[in-house]
């Protein structure tokens, strides 16, 4: 269940196009992060700072202290976190530069996720041992409007395609396991999506709801194994879309994005030192790893036509690594920031 949580936990994840493909996002707003990784020498990390540009990596500019961006839809704003006074907040700054402002003073989980509309942000709060709270904040008067639920951990937050609803892995105050479960962000009603405690890491597509399903190892001291399932929202057509057979310590797939047409999907093979980013055809269920085991790809986005994904190089854990734009279909990959890592975009968003 160890390895289970830091799956779960970890799976957060979340584009700039290349010279063809420029229309599908045009002024498409991009930020990532620089700093946190140590390089040698020195032997120590630096600062991290949250960097902004235009859809090509062009005209970046420094914007900010901290890491975790996260762009608004409509790109006026990023979310990020800061640690001060002996815990993280969640901070808000104008894209354009300006005064930050707290969000969220207890930050937790490193979940953070922008309504639609870019006026409110799920987060989550609460102590980082016990009982937390997922909760909807308004974003200019840093009014809570909602508790969502409560629970041990939260992961996998998203909103549905309209906008209306919240989708989110819980998992329980006591007892191991996981589950997705629904809530609309307009009655605030909730409902079970999945109720086997083995699922997790929902996300939402025009179509279909993709998630990852977990069983236990064959072998002792092994990773549980982990596939992808599609569903309706209403929980009708459940069935498993991936067949793999990850090895020892290996864990399976687990969903990052969809296309807008719902007809391509990314996601990331992880388990012990390892995650890379694969594409799945959702009809069909097949698997191919995205880019080269040397370049190390692990996938941040998806384009709205599918056709460019966001990533960077150097693997799970680098000393160094840079945010690109590969090719769905494969073929020369396009370096957006060097020497960055973490990043997001809008161009990908409903």
């Amino acid at each position: 269940m160890k390895c289970l949580g830091r799956i779960i936990l970890g799976v957060s994840l979340g584009i700039a196009l290349l010279t063809g493909v420029l229309a599908a996002t045009a002024n498409a707003t991009l930020v990532y992060v620089t700093g946190g990784f140590p390089t040698s020498p020195p032997a120590t990390p630096k600062p991290e700072w949250i960097w902004v540009a235009r859809d090509d990596g062009s005209a970046a500019r420094r914007l900010v202290p901290g890491s975790g961006a996260r762009i608004s839809h409509n790109g006026r704003e990023v979310l990020y976190s800061l640690y001060q006074s002996g815990h993280v907040r969640l901070m808000v700054v104008p894209a354009a530069g300006g005064h930050s402002r707290v969000v969220l003073d207890n930050w937790q989980d490193g979940v953070g996720v922008w309504s639609a509309d870019s006026r409110t942000v799920a987060a989550v709060t609460g102590k980082e041992l016990g009982t937390k709270r997922l909760i909807v904040i308004d974003v200019s008067s840093g009014r809570v409007m909602h508790t969502v639920a409560t629970g041990r951990d939260f992961s996998n937050v998203g909103y549905a395609p309209d906008g209306t609803q919240l989708i989110y892995t819980r998992m329980p105050s006591a007892g191991p396991g996981s589950d997705i479960d629904i809530t609309s962000v307009k009655t605030w009603r909730t409902y079970a999506l999945t109720d086997d405690d083995h699922s997790f890491g929902a996300v939402w597509g025009p179509q279909w709801i993709v998630f990852s399903r977990w069983r236990a190892p064959a072998r002792s001291n092994d990773a549980p194994k982990v596939d992808l399932y599609l569903v309706k929202s209403s929980r009708a057509g459940l069935h498993r879309l991936t067949h793999t057979h990850p090895g020892f310590l290996l864990s399976g797939l687990t969903a990052t994005a969809w296309s807008a047409s719902g007809s391509r999907l990314l996601a990331e093979f992880s388990g012990q030192d390892t995650s890379y980013a694969c594409k799945v055809n959702p009809a069909t269920g097949a698997v191919s790893r995205v880019g080269t085991p040397a370049q190390g790809l692990l996938g941040y986005g998806l384009s709205r036509d599918g056709r460019t994904i966001l990533a960077t190089t150097g693997g799970p854990d680098p000393d160094d690594s840079d945010v690109v734009a590969a090719p769905y279909s494969g073929g020369a990959m396009r370096i957006l920031a060097r020497h960055a890592h973490f990043p997001d975009w809008n161009a990908g968003m409903p």
